[in-house]
C-alpha cells in the first residue's frame, strides 16, 4: 500500500500511524472510502484543476512520505516544520517541476543550509514566488545570496516575488551576504521583509543593494528609526547611490542633494512601512522626498498604518499633499492623530487632484469633506481643472474635455445622481462606470442631474 494516496476529490490520505493531526479524522472519514475510514491526512487545503494540483500547507515527518510527495505535479507547495534527511532532495526535485509556481519553506530547523543549497542548485527557472520563514546564519545567507546572484537573467530566473517572513539574521554578515545577492538580480519586482527585526544598521546594508527592477517593497513590522530617515529618502525609488560615501547615510543627508535622483527613477510603485516606529523626522524625510519628486515619482501607494503618528506628523504631511502628485493610495489608519491632523489633510487635499484612496481612522468632524474630495479626484477632477481658459495652462487640443457647467455648490447632487445611475438590477454598485458618468454630468449641466434614465 502506498504511503500517500491522492483521491479524485483532491484529498491526500497519509497511511502512516506516526502522523497525528488532531481534529481531522472526521473530515477524512467523510471524504475517504469506507476502508480508509481510520486513515489520517495532513492539515492543508487542496483542490484539483485541469492544470495540476494546488497545495497550500504540508507537514512532512519522514523520508518515505517525502519520496512519495515529490512525484505530484504541484503548482503551489508550502512545506512547514519539516524534518528528515530527504528534505533537501525534495526541495530540489520540487523546484525542477515546470508546474510549480509558488514555493514556501516555513519553520525549517534542520538541514537549513542544505535546503538553501538545493534552491541554488535547482534554480528558480519556473517558480515565480518564493517565501522563506527561517533563521539565517552567515552560511545560509551566503547560499541564498549565491542563488539570487547567479540567476541574474530573466531567461534563467522567473522569480518576481521574494518574501522573507519572520526571518532572523543571526549575525550582521548574514544580512550583508543576502543583500549582496540582491544587487545584480534582474527579475525581482517585489521584496517583502516582514517582521524580520531589521534595524538602522541592517537598512544601511540592504538599501544600496536593492535591485533596479524592484517595484514593491514591504518592510512591515521592523524597527525603522533615526538613520532610516535619510536611507528611505535616498532609496525610496531604488536610486543608485554609488557616489555617496557610507558616512553620508542617515538623517544628515541633505534632501536637495538627491531631489534630482528621485525624479529620474520610477521603478518602485508601492512602499509598505506599516507597524514600524517612524518618528516625525522620518515622516518629514519621506514626505519631502515625494514632494520634491512631484509627479515624476514612481510611488503610487504608501502604507503608514500603525506608526503612532500624531497631529504634528499628519499636519506636516497635509502641508505637502499638494506637491505629492504621484500618490494615489495612502494608508494612515491606526495612528494617533486627531481633528487637527484631519483638518490639515483636508486643507492639503483641496489642492491635490491625484490622491483617490485614503485609509484613516473614522469619526473626525471633516471626514465627509475629505471623502468628498477623494471621490472628486477618483472621478476626474484633474481633467476638469485642465479646461481651456485657466490661467497658466497651455491651449488644449480639440479633443480636450469641455468646461464643466455645474456650479461647485451642486456637485454633491452630482454624486447622488452618480450613485443612483451606477447600480445594476441587483443593487450592486458598478464602480467602473462612476468616473465616466460623473464627468458627463459635470460637463452637460444641471438639467441632466435630475433627468430620468
Amino acid at each position: 500500500m502506498s504511503l500517500v494516496e491522492i483521491q479524485d476529490d483532491g484529498l491526500v490520505v497519509i497511511n502512516d500511524p506516526l502522523v497525528s493531526v488532531s481534529g481531522l479524522l472526521e473530515e477524512a472519514r467523510l471524504h475517504s472510502k469506507q476502508e480508509q475510514a481510520n486513515k489520517k491526512r495532513f492539515n492543508y487545503s487542496s483542490t484539483n484543476s485541469n492544470s495540476g494540483m494546488y497545495l497550500q500547507r504540508l507537514w512532512i515527518e519522514n523520508d518515505e512520505i517525502a519520496q512519495e510527495i515529490e512525484q505530484r505535479p504541484w503548482k503551489s507547495l508550502e512545506i512547514v516544520s519539516c524534518q528528515g534527511s530527504k528534505l533537501p532532495w525534495l526541495v530540489g526535485t520540487a523546484l525542477k517541476q515546470q508546474s510549480l509556481k509558488k514555493f514556501a519553506l516555513r519553520k525549517i530547523a534542520s538541514r537549513l543550509e542544505s535546503c538553501i543549497g538545493a534552491i541554488r542548485v535547482s534554480g528558480l527557472s519556473h517558480v515565480q514566488e518564493l517565501t522563506l520563514e527561517m533563521a539565517f546564519s552567515e552560511r545560509s545567507g551566503q547560499s541564498l545570496a549565491s542563488a539570487l546572484d547567479t540567476m541574474t537573467s530573466p531567461r534563467c530566473c522567473s522569480l518576481v516575488d521574494l518574501k522573507l517572513e519572520r526571518c532572523s539574521f543571526i549575525i550582521p554578515s548574514a544580512l550583508s551576504a543576502f543583500a549582496e545577492g540582491l544587487k545584480y538580480n534582474t527579475s525581482l519586482k517585489s521584496l517583502s521583509l516582514i517582521k524580520c527585526k531589521l534595524r538602522d544598521d541592517d537598512f544601511q546594508a540592504l538599501f544600496p543593494c536593492l535591485p533596479s527592477t524592484l517595484e514593491n517593497l514591504d518592510l512591515t513590522g521592523n524597527y525603522c528609526r533615526h538613520q532610516f530617515r535619510g536611507l528611505l529618502h535616498s532609496k525610496v525609488q531604488c536610486i543608485n547611490l554609488t557616489n555617496q560615501h557610507p558616512g553620508e547615510f542617515g538623517a544628515s543627508l541633505e534632501f536637495s542633494q538627491i531631489g534630482s535622483d528621485l525624479s529620474s527613477n520610477k521603478t518602485l510603485r508601492s512602499l509598505d512601512l506599516s507597524f514600524n516606529m517612524l518618528t516625525i523626522a522620518d515622516i518629514e524625510g519621506l514626505v519631502d522626498a515625494l514632494a520634491i519628486a512631484g509627479s515624476h515619482s514612481g510611488i503610487e501607494s504608501l502604507n503608514l498604518m500603525s506608526n503612532h503618528l500624531d497631529d504634528n506628523a499628519i499636519q506636516y504631511m497635509g502641508s505637502k499633499l499638494p506637491e505629492m502628485l504621484s500618490l494615489k493610495r495612502l494608508d494612515i489608519s491606526s495612528n494617533r492623530f486627531g481633528d487637527e491632523g484631519a483638518v490639515a489633510l483636508l486643507r492639503g487635499l483641496r489642492h491635490n487632484v491625484t490622491l483617490c484612496h485614503l485609509e484613516m481612522p473614522r469619526g473626525f468632524e471633516k471626514e465627509d469633506e475629505i471623502r468628498h474630495l477623494l471621490a472628486l479626484n477618483w472621478g476626474g477632477r484633474r481633467l476638469l481643472q485642465q479646461r481651456p481658459g485657466r490661467e497658466g495652462h497651455e491651449k488644449l487640443s480639440r479633443n480636450s474635455i469641455k468646461q464643466p457647467k455645474v456650479p461647485l455648490g451642486l456637485w454633491p447632487s452630482v454624486f447622488e445622481r452618480v450613485n443612483s445611475l451606477c447600480v445594476d438590477n441587483n443593487g450592486i454598485s458598478l464602480v467602473n462606470m462612476r468616473a465616466s458618468v460623473m464627468l458627463f454630468l459635470l460637463q452637460e449641466g444641471p438639467l441632466w442631474i435630475g433627468r430620468e434614465h
